[in-house]
């Protein structure tokens, strides 16, 4: 017998009810976090090339990877979103097998972003280090750190890229006949890898620096406890890859902690490469008003054209 309208008007607005519900409470405050964090750290990078470029003309290297950084958090934010929308708010647990050929996509994007990004903030931080310091010990910890980082970067990338062959397997549930993944062991070994307390730790010599003004002191200070809270987002995500390597599977739940996470991570590390760049452009607009109001020198035409005074008799 066939079912009655209002049967079928009921069942669908039931349906619409849910999602409804789950999308508006589960995952609005999650984008509203990530686009707000994404905003702060953009805003503090198109200040720094500002300042850099334009104001003080010493564009450097580390200033353009810095940069990249940057442009790396508007992909996050995106695949982040594109995730969302994708079916992740419909729970990964209830509808694995329909959602992760969408979600799958969005979120190996995502971590390649994530990856990308952090990267070039911690290969910044080291260069700009090396520009500051000029203790010989220092100098030489920063040239093994670099050397850490960029062959650590490239495993990561490349372990998260080619986890399994063909790439569509890694998301596909079962996984197809003669693909082949690499062991969640092997994974979460490339994956752990951080080396942002080491960066962080390095600057502690300087802030305890008798020789530096109290000014500085106080910036780098405010750079150290702002690190840290990027560390923290990176041990973390750290506990979440380790749980999801226990249970053998990826919940809704752990995937929502582990993008804001890396999202953290990346917007703090950004706004804490750029921190020294705001306080010189501090330093500079309050320079400006004080340069002009001095009167400026004669100029050499002005100069020629005053007629000089006869000599007194």
């Amino acid at each position: 017998m066939p079912p009655r309208l209002h049967e079928i008007h009921v069942g669908a607005r039931e349906a619409t009810s849910r999602r409804s519900w789950i999308a508006p409470d589960k995952v609005s405050p999650e984008i509203a976090i990530v686009a707000t964090l994404v905003s702060i750290a953009l805003f503090s990078c198109l200040l720094r090339v500002c300042t850099r470029g334009r104001l003080l003309r010493t564009f450097a290297f580390d200033d353009g990877l810095a940069l990249v950084a940057g442009l790396c958090s508007i992909g996050l934010l995106v695949t982040f979103i594109g995730q969302l929308r994708s079916g992740l708010e419909e729970g990964w647990q209830a509808t694995r097998s329909s959602n992760d050929g969408a979600t799958g996509p969005w979120a190996l994007a995502l971590s390649l972003f994530h990856i990308i990004g952090i990267s070039l903030a911690k290969l910044s931080g080291a260069f700009y280090l090396l520009r500051i310091f000029d203790r010989r010990y220092c100098r030489f910890l920063l040239y093994g750190l670099i050397a850490l980082i960029l062959p650590s970067a490239l495993t990561w990338f490349g372990s998260t890229l080619l986890r399994c062959i063909p790439l569509a397997a890694a998301w596909r549930h079962p996984s197809p006949p003669g693909s082949h993944c690499m062991s969640w062991e092997a994974f979460i070994t490339f994956a752990v890898i951080n080396n942002d307390l080491i960066l962080v730790l390095i600057l502690l010599p300087i802030a305890c620096s008798p020789s530096i003004n109290l000014k500085t002191k106080a910036t780098i200070i405010t750079i150290i406890c702002i690190a840290f809270i990027a560390c923290a987002a990176a041990i973390l995500q750290t506990k979440t890859l380790f749980s999801n390597w226990q249970t053998g599977s990826l919940t809704e739940k752990n995937s929502l902690k582990s993008h804001l996470h890396r999202t953290i991570e990346l917007t703090t590390a950004l706004l804490v490469l750029n921190i020294p760049s705001l306080a010189s452009l501090a330093s500079t607009l309050h320079y400006i008003p004080a340069h002009q109001t001095t009167p400026p020198p004669p100029s050499l035409h002005s100069q020629q054209l005053t007629p000089t005074p006869p000599p007194k008799p």
